[in-house]
This record gives structure tokens, C-alpha cells and sequence, in this order.
């Protein structure tokens, strides 16, 4: 196994929502689990934990996947942002 089992962990991993988000149906994430990840500091711990900056590594089927789940969480913040302008648009 290329990495640890904690960094996958739904509520104490760092990386646990961003998987979700590619290995799950996307409409079961909430807003609020949408919300909580920063999508430029998650990329930059990918690419650290890529590039062998820390001491544990990842691999590459499990980066990829890490990668894809960062890009549906990003897509998924447009949508909501969106139609958060829609609306305030009717409204005005």
C-alpha cells in the first residue's frame, strides 16, 4: 500500500472528502462538506505528497484519483456560485 489508510479517513484525513467526491455519486456531498476544503492548499499537499516532499508518498492510481476529486469539488463550487448569481440577479 502507498499510503497511509488515516489520509483517506472521512472525518480525520486531509483527504477524505476529496476522495468521497471522486469515488462517490457527487450529489451526496453537502455544502458544507463542499465548503470546507480549499481547493489551492489540497492541491498543493497532492503535489507535495506527489513530489516525495513529505514522508509518506502516494500513488500514482491513488493521486489521480485525489486529483479528479479536487476538479468535481471545484466544479461543484461554480455550480453553487452560479446560482448564487442567478438568484441575486432575479432579485434585483
Amino acid at each position: 500500500m502507498f499510503y497511509s489508510v488515516d489520509l483517506l479517513s472521512a472525518h480525520r484525513g486531509k483527504f477524505g472528502i476529496i476522495w468521497l467526491a471522486a469515488t462517490r455519486v457527487r450529489k451526496q456531498l453537502s455544502r458544507k462538506e463542499l465548503n470546507s476544503i480549499n481547493i489551492v492548499s489540497a492541491c498543493n499537499e497532492i503535489t507535495a505528497y506527489i513530489l516525495g516532499k513529505t514522508q509518506l508518498r502516494l500513488s500514482l492510481y491513488l493521486a489521480s484519483q485525489l486529483t479528479f476529486g479536487v476538479c468535481i469539488i471545484y466544479r461543484e463550487k461554480v455550480i453553487i456560485m452560479l446560482r448564487k448569481l442567478d438568484m441575486s440577479y432575479l432579485f434585483v
